[in-house]
């Protein structure tokens, strides 16, 4: 089943796609224009980048993709903009990953 991976930015979050990548053969991330390129090149997976803060970049980005995993910022800046993107996709598993408390609409997603 195809997976995207939506904001993949640190070396943790790494370790992650790359687990996901031995298991899942078509693996699909969704990356900032503004992470260095050889972290972008460093990632396994086809690739889509573009503006982590327009929603509608990361819905369509989504499109056909079963499950969504979302690395939420250290400071939640994208949760809403997250929760947008996967109210407008057609996600049916989400998986949120953060370092802070989820909300009643993570929750509910």
């Amino acid at each position: 089943m195809p997976v995207i991976c939506v904001n993949p930015s640190n070396s943790s979050d790494k370790e992650i796609v790359d687990g996901l990548s031995k298991q899942n053969e078509d693996l699909r991330l969704f990356l900032s224009d503004e992470l260095e390129d050889s972290f972008k090149s460093s990632l396994p997976g086809k690739k889509a980048i573009g503006d982590i803060l327009d929603d509608t970049h990361i819905s369509t980005a989504s499109h056909g993709a079963f499950c969504g995993v979302f690395f939420e910022d250290k400071d939640s800046k994208l949760r809403s903009i997250f929760i947008k993107a996967i109210e407008d996709s057609s996600l049916k598993r989400v998986i949120w990953l953060s370092e802070s408390n989820p909300d009643e609409k993570i929750l509910n997603l």
